[in-house]
Formats: structure tokens, sequence, C-alpha cells
């Protein structure tokens, strides 16, 4: 909870946390547990914040530290290649994120979300030719 309390000027990361809550289900910041699901939807989140923030919010935001949070960048670039249920969760908060942030706050483009989307959609039918 102590997210909410320091950043309470950093409006977008709690409206990203929100939109990934809405869309898992899984309160990362309450839930500060060891399991893979929380793990997973607080390194998706901290994979979409890195786009509107950098390191130390997010690591301030999720009570970590910054290592954590380029730790958890890079594993969700490694596993979301791998891992399909990851892949599509990670798919799904993207464009949840996309639709619902205004575009006007945000320091990349939609269409430079949507082309990353476009992009992990392509490698999942790859990998699910291949087999």
């Amino acid at each position: 909870m102590k997210g909410w309390i320091k950043l309470k000027n950093n409006k977008m990361l709690k409206e990203i946390h929100e939109i990934i809550k809405e869309e898992t289900g899984i309160d990362f910041i309450e839930d500060n547990s060891r399991k893979r699901e929380v793990i997973d939807v607080r390194q998706i989140f901290c994979k979409i914040a890195i786009d509107h923030y950098d390191i130390y919010q997010i690591a301030e935001f999720i009570n970590r530290d910054r290592t954590s949070v380029i730790h958890s960048i890079a594993r969700v670039k490694e596993v979301a290649e791998f891992d399909k249920e990851f892949r599509t969760k990670y798919i799904d908060c993207q464009q949840s994120v996309i639709e619902k942030l205004n575009p006007e706050r945000r320091k990349r483009t939609t269409k430079d979300q949507i082309k990353e989307v476009q992009f992990l959609k392509k490698l999942i039918n790859q990998i699910e030719n291949e087999r």
C-alpha cells in the first residue's frame, strides 16, 4: 500500500495498475506473495509502465528496488517468447492500457504500442505453426 501513499501525484501509474488489476484480477501491490501469477502481473506492469515512467518511479510505486524493475522488464521479453499464456496475458494488458489511457499523456504513441502488440501476435502464430 506504500505505493499509493508515496506517489499520490503519479496518477497514471495508479491508472495502469488499476487497468492491469481489472484485466487480470490480481492486485500485485496488495498481494506481496511470490506466487508466479502475482509475479507475472507485477512484471507485466513494469514492462508497460516503463513507457511512461522511469525505473525509480516504478520501483517506488511497487515497493521494490530498481534492479527488480530492470529484471522484470527483461523477463517479460524472455518469457513472452516461449510461454503462450504469459504472452496472451501481456498482450491483453497492453491492449487494455492502450485503449483506456489518454494518448496525450503517453511518451510513446499508440501506433508504436500497437506495432509491438502486432509483433507479439505474429510471434505467437510462428511458434504455434512450428509445433
